[in-house]
């Protein structure tokens, strides 16, 4: 059980650092892309793409540690 704890906590933390990285990505590609050079704002928007990947995986892990511990969401 302790196992699925882990998971859980490291799943919850993608989430909050990628759902972090998504917003400043999203901020920097278009309410602020005047501030940017064309490069940056490229940049950006690879980053968006990246950054909600990753946090799909780290729902998909956090949904595996709480299955693991038969809890609902």
């Amino acid at each position: 059980m302790k196992n699925f704890a882990a998971i859980s906590s490291v799943g919850g933390k993608v989430m909050a650092l990628s759902g972090l990285i998504l917003v400043l990505s999203i901020l920097v590609s278009y309410p602020f892309a005047s501030m940017f050079s064309l490069v940056i704002q490229l940049i950006g928007h690879i980053v968006t793409i990246v950054s909600a990947a990753a946090f799909k995986i780290g729902y998909i892990v956090f949904a595996i540690g709480r299955h693991g511990h038969c809890l609902e969401f």
